[in-house]
Parts: structure tokens; C-alpha cells; sequence
């Protein structure tokens, strides 16, 4: 199982209804079974099968699911919030894996579109904030690769 934060001091979870477009009502479904933020959804649907399971005693669409998890995913990148973990989906970025293996002046432009086209309030994006963001998550990738030393 993939751990949230290889560093809980730089990467702190946050409420789900901090990712734009996720109903209401779904957050509230996600409370009522103890699902408060990132790290709670993302620890609980990491495989299809959870996320299938998981729709059915919910009633959340798996396709639903899967989305919400793979924001919770971004979201584990240094610096990766609500706002940018959507813009990243939007540009076809679902996973961490994903961003730290993107061409940084292809996302970049493609960040700035969707900015605008959506009217996110993502604060001034440079093309070094999307840099630093694949070096980070090729730090998320480099730990999940390491064996557990249990």
C-alpha cells in the first residue's frame, strides 16, 4: 500500500470539498463512512476493486471514485493543492507517476488554458512552478517505489 506523505511536515491532507466539482453530496456520503480529506480517501480506494467495492456500499459512481482518487494522488506532491490537483486532471494528469514523467512547457501551457478557460484562482503559475512540481513528484514516485521496511 502506497503511504500518503513520505513527509507528513511538508504534505498535510486536506477537506475533499477543497477539489473543485466534487458534489456536495458526495462529501457528505464520504463523511458518513469517516472519509474527512486526502489522506482518508486515498488510503481507502487505492485499487479498483476498493473503488468498486466502495461504490457499491455508497452509492457513488466508481468512475466517480476514481477521479476523487486520483486528485487524492496529486495531492500527495509538494505544493500540489485542490485547485492545482484539478487543473493537473484536467490537462490529463491522473497520477503522480503521470506528472513526474511530463514535458514541463507542455504542461505549463496546457495549465494556463485551462486556468483560464475555467477561471481557477491557481495564483501566478510559472513554468518553474511546474519544474519544481515533477521534481517533487519524482520524489512521491521514488518512495512508493522503495520496499516497506517492516
Amino acid at each position: 500500500m502506497k503511504r500518503y506523505s513520505i513527509d507528513p511536515s511538508l504534505v498535510r491532507p486536506f477537506p475533499l470539498s477543497n477539489f473543485p466539482g466534487i458534489p456536495f453530496e458526495y462529501l457528505e456520503l464520504l463523511k458518513s463512512k469517516g472519509i474527512l480529506n486526502t489522506k482518508d480517501l486515498f488510503e481507502q480506494v487505492q485499487s479498483e476493486q476498493l473503488q468498486q467495492e466502495f461504490s457499491a456500499n455508497t452509492g457513488i459512481p466508481a468512475y466517480r471514485l476514481k477521479e476523487l482518487f486520483s486528485l487524492c494522488d496529486l495531492s500527495r506532491i509538494t505544493g500540489v493543492g485542490g485547485i492545482f490537483a484539478r487543473v493537473l486532471y484536467e490537462a490529463d494528469i491522473r497520477s503522480v507517476v503521470a506528472f513526474a514523467s511530463t514535458d514541463a512547457f507542455v504542461l505549463f501551457n496546457s495549465c494556463l488554458a485551462i486556468i483560464e478557460r475555467h477561471g481557477y484562482a491557481a495564483g501566478k503559475l510559472g513554468e518553474e512552478d511546474i519544474r519544481n512540481g515533477i521534481s517533487h513528484a519524482s520524489i512521491v514516485v521514488a518512495s512508493d517505489n522503495k520496499p516497506d521496511k517492516k
